[in-house]
């Protein structure tokens, strides 16, 4: 083997073990890593932070359950990700008062019960 087929074949064999580490989180995953993120924002609220962070965490926590959605949407951790999102935008717009945490909570309960009916 010559040594340019040699760096090749090395090449080839790094860009496929880069890949495979790209690839989508599992549903379990994604949704466990969501609930636990989920945990410290419902901790913090609870605690009586008002916080402009605390916000923005709670908003990227509900994206995360979307994407739960969006990547795996008949993996059977999606409706409880869309339940859980749209509580948490609902208690996010009791804590902060802000119309686009309910108007997120409603499209995410009503996507809920469109989507997976029997859940």
């Amino acid at each position: 083997m010559t040594m340019a087929r040699r760096a090749l074949l090395l090449t080839v064999l790094v860009l496929i073990a880069g890949a495979s580490s790209l690839r989508a989180e599992a549903p379990r995953e994604m949704y466990v890593e969501a609930l636990a993120r989920e945990h410290v924002v419902r901790t913090a609220i609870a605690a009586g932070s008002a916080s402009p962070a605390v916000l923005l965490e709670v908003r990227a926590v509900v994206a995360a359950y979307r994407a739960e959605v969006r990547q795996h949407p008949g993996s059977g951790y999606s409706d409880n990700a869309l339940w859980q999102a749209g509580r948490l935008s609902l208690d996010a717009f009791l804590r902060f008062d802000q119309s686009q945490d309910l108007d997120t909570a409603v499209r995410l309960l009503r996507a809920l019960v469109v989507t997976y009916p029997t859940s």
